[in-house]
């Protein structure tokens, strides 16, 4: 996997942007990254299933629904997102979804502390997502 690194948190803003399809939250700001709708988007030359950490949130998208069907609640936005500071408990279950994080620049997702920056996940993609893949 890829991983990406910056000291800077999302913002509430940020958050909405990165799960807004085709900069259409960017159109009109000439000084913002992926105002053209290719910025985040460009991650899927590499993977299908891209993930980030910010503040308290574990935010995993899966467009293919191949890894994460299974609990997401809509369709329409198909990927997850998490607190894992306020669902710790719930996160127990499923360590193997925070452990590729854990240690990566200073990344601890069971401190109960959040994370002071931005951490991107791009796990290569496969044979079997690449097919498939669009």
């Amino acid at each position: 996997a890829l991983c990406a690194y910056n000291n800077s948190v999302f913002s509430d803003k940020d958050f909405e942007n990165i799960c807004a399809l085709g900069g259409a939250t960017k159109r009109e700001k000439a000084n913002k990254i992926g105002r053209f709708g290719l910025g985040f988007c460009s991650t899927y030359h590499l993977t299908d299933v891209p993930s980030f950490v910010s503040r308290t949130q574990l935010t995993i998208f899966d467009p293919c629904l191949l890894y994460l069907r299974e609990v997401m609640e809509n369709f329409d936005t198909p990927g997850i997102c998490v607190d894992f500071v306020e669902s710790k408990e719930n996160l127990q279950e499923c360590p193997n979804q925070l452990a590729p994080y854990q240690g990566v620049f200073g990344c601890n997702l069971s401190s109960g502390d959040g994370f002071e920056g931005t951490l991107f996940r791009f796990p290569f993609r496969q044979a079997v997502g690449g097919k498939i893949s669009k």
